[in-house]
C-alpha cells in the first residue's frame, strides 16, 4: 500500500522526485471516522425541535450515546436503535430500529414527532360562538375593547322539562331548549391526529369550591349527566383523549350572593404525559411526569330587572272574589280593560290560595338574566311571610326561572320589593353611565331595615349598581310611594322622574279660591274602612288639624304645616321629599332649568352648588327640559305612628306603566262638582300627555284604604331587553 503511494506521489509531484516532507504527509493520513447523526423535525417541517431528548443503543446495549439534535457523533460501527422524546409531542417515544452505520460511514437518522397538546376554548368574546383563540381566558373583564373577554354562565333556574323545580336542581341536561341554557366548554385537540390515551391523561376541574355554585356535564345536549357538581365532586378525569374535540355543558346553580360567592367560577384542565425512562423505552417508574394546565374564568350573568322603558308582557294582581259590586273586584275589571289596552293579559291569583294578602308588588320582582347563548325572564321571591309567598313559585316555567336569595327572617316591611324598583338608562352628572339602569331600594330606619342578605344579594349584582333612596318617613316605608319614572320624549335623557310633592298639591289648593270652590269637595264620595264618610269641603279642610308627630299628649296641628311646615323636632313631609330629590339630581343626571323653584327646594336640603349648575346646563343642552314631574299628594301622620306619613289623598306616584301607558290611581283630590274634574288628576295628566304618555284612571280606594295603590296591587312582567351587561363599562 505505501509503495503504491509513494508511486503516486512520485507521479503526482512531476519531478521524479519525493520530497522528505512528503512521504511524512502520506504516512499520517488519517482514516475516515465512523459518524452518527440525528435529526429530530416537527413533521412537514425541517427545522431542528428544540428540548428534545436522544438515546442511541447497540443490540446488547454495550454501547450508549446521547446526542443532542443534530449534533454529529462519532461511534463505533454497529446496528443500533435510535429512540427521541420530546414533551407534548407524540409518539410518547419515536424509533427508529436496525440503523446500521458501517466503518468510516456517516449515518443520518431523520425521525419526526408531532406537537400535540388539549386547550380549553369557550365563547370568551361574547358572540354566541365558541372562540377559536384559547389564550387569555383566566381573567374575566368587562367590556369588548383591548382584548377584554371572558364567557358567562346562566342561573339554569327555568323549569324546561315542567318538573315544578328548577333545571338546575338535578343532574342532568333537560329537554326542549335546556342544552341552550347551558354554556359550552369544549376541549380541542391541538397537533397531531394521534390518541396518546395509552401514555397521557387530562383531568378538568373547578377550582376553590366552585362545584358547589356550577355543574359540568359530560356533554352539551339533552340527557347528558353531571360529571361536575355536588353530586359528582371538583373534577373530572377524561376517559380518554381519542377525540379532535369534545364539547361539555356548564351551568350555574347559584347567582353571585355577596357571601361567599362573587360570581366566578374557575375552570381548569390539567394534562398529565410521564416522563420516559432513562432508556426511552418507556415511562419511568414512580409516576413522575410533566404537566400543563389552562384555566378558564366565567362569571354568571347577574338578575337584572327591566325598567318601565321596556315593553311588558303580562301583568298580575289578586282577585278576592267579592263580588261584582265590590271596589276590588271593580278595581280588577279595569285594571283588566287597561291591560287589554295595552296589549297584554290579566293573570289572577285567587284570594281564597293566597290568605287575602292583596299585595302582588310585593311578594315578587320580575327580573331576567342574560348570555350570549340565552336568555329569560327570572322571578325573585321577596324574603316575606305572608300570603302570597308560595305565589311566585307557581309562575316557574320553561323560560321562567325562580331564585329567592333570602329566606324570611324577622321580616320587615322593607322586604317587601314594593321597595325594590329600578331607574331607565341614566347618565349621572359625574359622567358615568348605567345603560341598564340602577336598582334603588330604602335600606330602612332606625328600627327596621331590609334583609341583610337580600341586600348583599342585590349589591353583588354589580351591573345595575343600588341607589339608596329613604323613603322610610312612610308607615309602610316602600319607594314606590315616593317616586316613580315614565318614557318621555321631552326628557333629557328619555325619561321622567315622578316625585311626590305636597307642594304641588297646596299650591294647587291655594288656586281654589273662587265663587264658589270653597264649597268643592276632597275625597269626594269616599267613606272609611268602617263605611263613614271622609268626604271634607276646601274650606274645611284648610282648617283640618291633625295629631302632631311630635307631642305624646297629642295636641293637633294644622295638615298644612305637618305636610310643608316646620315643627319644632319635626321634618315636615315635603322636607324629607326635598332631601331624596337633592340626593337624586346628581347620581340621576336630572335636568333641572335655572331659576326653576326646584333648583332652591334641593339647595335648601342640602344639594351642592355644582350639582345643580350641572342639572341646569343639562336642561340648557336639551331645549329648557324638566326631568321631575311633582305629583301632587296630600299626608296626614300614620295612623298608629304619627312619625311617619300616610297618604291622604291618593297616591297617584304608585301607578303602572306599561307599553306607553300610565295607568294611574284615581286622586279623589279637589274636585269640580259640576264637571267632576279632579284639578290633582288634571295636573298629573297635562304633565304625562306632554312627556307622549296615554293615561288611563283606575279607582284604587280598596288599596289606599289599606295603605297602596295600584303598583302595590300589581306586578308587571316585562320583556326580555338585550341587556348586554358583560360590556357594562363601569364595573
Amino acid at each position: 500500500m505505501l509503495k503504491r503511494k509513494l508511486a503516486q506521489a512520485n507521479f503526482d509531484t512531476g519531478n521524479g522526485k519525493v520530497t522528505k516532507q512528503r512521504v511524512e504527509s502520506l504516512c499520517n493520513v488519517r482514516p475516515v471516522p465512523t459518524q452518527l447523526t440525528v435529526r429530530v423535525t416537527e413533521l412537514h417541517s425541517f427545522l431542528l425541535l428544540q428540548g428534545v431528548t436522544i438515546y442511541v443503543t447497540n443490540g446488547d446495549g454495550s454501547r450508549i450515546y446521547q446526542p443532542n439534535n443534530g449534533q454529529s457523533i462519532a461511534v463505533a460501527p454497529d446496528t443500533y436503535t435510535v429512540r427521541a422524546h420530546a414533551d407534548w409531542h407524540v409518539p410518547f417515544v419515536a424509533t427508529a430500529a436496525g440503523v446500521v452505520v458501517a466503518a468510516q460511514a456517516h449515518a443520518q437518522v431523520p425521525l419526526h414527532l408531532e406537537h400535540l397538546k388539549f386547550h380549553l376554548h369557550v365563547d370568551a368574546d361574547r358572540d354566541g360562538v365558541v372562540d377559536a383563540d384559547h389564550t387569555g381566558l383566566a381573567n374575566w373583564q368587562y367590556g369588548n375593547h383591548g382584548g377584554r373577554k371572558g364567557a358567562i354562565l346562566l342561573c339554569n333556574n327555568d323549569d324546561d322539562d315542567a318538573a315544578n323545580q328548577c333545571d338546575h336542581a338535578d343532574q342532568r341536561v333537560n329537554i326542549h331548549n335546556d342544552h341552550q341554557e347551558v354554556a359550552p366548554l369544549e376541549i380541542r385537540r391541538d397537533g397531531a391526529n394521534f390518541d396518546p390515551s395509552a401514555q397521557w391523561a387530562a383531568q378538568l376541574s373547578l377550582l376553590n369550591g366552585r362545584h358547589q355554585f356550577a355543574r359540568v356535564f359530560g356533554a352539551r345536549a339533552t340527557g347528558a349527566n353531571e360529571v361536575i357538581g355536588p353530586t359528582q365532586g371538583d373534577h373530572f378525569n377524561l376517559p380518554d383523549l381519542n377525540f379532535a374535540s369534545k364539547t361539555l355543558g356548564i351551568e350555574a346553580l347559584a347567582y353571585a350572593n355577596g357571601a361567599g360567592f362573587d360570581g366566578l367560577v374557575m375552570a381548569r384542565l390539567t394534562v398529565w404525559s410521564p416522563r420516559p425512562n432513562a432508556t426511552l423505552t418507556g415511562p419511568a417508574p414512580g409516576g413522575q411526569g410533566v404537566t400543563y394546565t389552562e384555566d378558564v374564568q366565567f362569571r354568571v350573568a347577574p338578575w337584572m330587572i327591566a325598567s318601565h322603558l321596556v315593553p311588558a308582557e303580562r301583568l298580575y294582581a289578586v282577585d278576592l272574589g267579592q263580588g261584582p259590586y265590590s271596589l276590588q273586584t271593580q278595581f280588577l275589571s279595569t285594571l283588566d280593560a287597561c291591560a287589554t289596552n295595552a296589549g297584554i293579559p290579566l293573570d289572577t291569583a285567587p284570594g281564597n290560595t293566597v290568605g287575602d294578602d292583596i299585595w302582588m308588588q310585593d311578594c315578587m320582582e320580575l327580573g331576567q338574566h342574560h348570555s350570549p347563548h340565552a336568555s329569560f325572564q327570572v322571578v325573585n321571591c321577596a324574603p316575606r311571610r305572608r300570603g302570597l309567598e308560595t305565589f311566585p313559585g307557581t309562575l316557574l316555567a320553561p323560560d321562567i326561572g325562580y331564585v329567592r336569595p333570602a329566606l324570611p327572617g324577622n321580616s320587615t316591611t322593607y322586604d317587601s320589593t314594593g321597595n325594590l324598583e329600578v331607574t331607565p338608562p341614566i347618565q349621572g352628572h359625574d359622567g358615568v353611565h348605567y345603560p341598564f339602569g340602577r336598582i334603588y331600594y330604602c335600606r330602612g330606619d332606625f328600627h327596621d331595615s331590609i334583609d341583610a342578605d337580600f341586600e348583599r344579594f342585590l349589591q353583588a349584582q354589580v351591573v345595575q349598581a343600588p341607589l339608596l333612596v329613604d323613603s322610610s318617613f312612610f308607615t309602610v316605608g316602600h319607594v314606590d310611594e315616593l317616586i316613580s319614572f315614565v318614557p318621555a320624549a321631552n326628557g333629557s335623557q328619555g325619561f321622567k322622574l315622578l316625585i311626590a310633592s305636597p307642594r304641588r298639591a297646596y299650591n294647587i289648593l291655594h288656586t281654589l279660591r273662587g265663587p264658589g270652590q270653597a264649597d268643592w269637595p276632597l275625597l269626594h264620595r269616599r267613606v272609611d274602612r268602617h263605611n263613614a264618610s271622609v268626604e271634607i269641603r276646601l274650606q274645611d279642610f284648610r282648617l283640618l288639624d291633625v295629631e302632631d308627630p311630635t307631642s305624646a299628649m297629642n295636641p293637633h296641628v294644622r295638615l298644612m304645616r305637618y305636610n310643608l311646615g316646620v315643627i319644632a323636632g319635626f321634618t315636615s313631609v315635603q322636607d324629607s321629599i326635598d332631601r331624596v330629590l337633592a340626593q337624586l339630581i346628581g347620581p340621576l343626571g336630572l335636568a333641572i332649568p335655572a331659576g326653576h323653584a326646584l333648583i332652591e327646594h334641593a339647595r335648601a336640603a342640602g344639594c351642592a352648588d355644582a350639582t345643580l349648575l350641572a342639572a341646569e346646563a343639562a336642561s340648557a343642552h336639551n331645549g329648557g327640559a324638566c326631568d321631575v314631574i311633582e305629583v301632587p299628594v296630600i299626608f296626614e301622620p300614620g295612623e298608629n305612628d304619627p312619625t311617619k306619613a300616610d297618604a291622604k289623598t291618593v297616591n297617584m306616584v304608585n301607578m303602572v306603566v306599561v307599553n306607553g301607558r300610565c295607568i294611574v290611581p284615581m286622586a279623589f283630590g279637589p274636585t269640580n262638582p259640576h264637571t267632576d274634574v279632579d284639578e290633582f288628576e288634571e295636573a298629573l295628566r297635562a304633565d304625562l300627555t306632554a312627556c307622549g304618555l296615554a293615561v288611563e284612571w283606575i279607582n284604587t280606594w280598596y288599596y289606599h284604604l289599606r295603605k297602596g295603590g295600584v303598583h302595590c296591587g300589581s306586578n308587571t312582567l316585562r320583556q326580555t331587553a338585550p341587556f348586554n351587561w358583560w360590556l357594562y363599562p363601569n364595573a
